[in-house]
């Protein structure tokens, strides 16, 4: 249950609820490496933030991505605009293929 409450509100927030289903993926699948959490802006309090990283011991939480937000990818530390210039997933395609100049990075 999340730490913040003592017992289960009646009417819990979507932070809680979502605190709530990663601490009960962790019990049920200890044996899952969990290396990074993305979450919708909606959960991008501190308390969240801080609550899923914890539960994984230091996992990556991330709420909403910047250009200059430094993110682990293959070991090591790179910003957002350096991975996605690399990439080149389904959605960068459409993204640097199809989006005007004004609207990239």
């Amino acid at each position: 249950m999340c730490s913040r409450f003592k017992t289960r509100p009646r009417f819990p927030d979507p932070g809680f609820l979502a605190l709530d289903m990663i601490q009960a993926f962790q019990r049920h699948f200890p044996d899952i490496n969990v290396t990074g959490i993305l979450a919708d802006a909606l959960y991008g309090d501190a308390h969240f933030m801080d609550g899923a990283s914890s539960v994984f011991s230091g996992t990556q939480v991330v709420s909403q991505l910047r250009w200059n937000q430094m993110v682990i990818y293959k070991n090591k530390e790179v910003n957002l605009k350096t991975y996605f210039d690399s990439y080149l997933g389904p959605g960068v395609i459409f993204y640097k293929t199809c989006l005007p100049a004004s609207l990239k990075l």
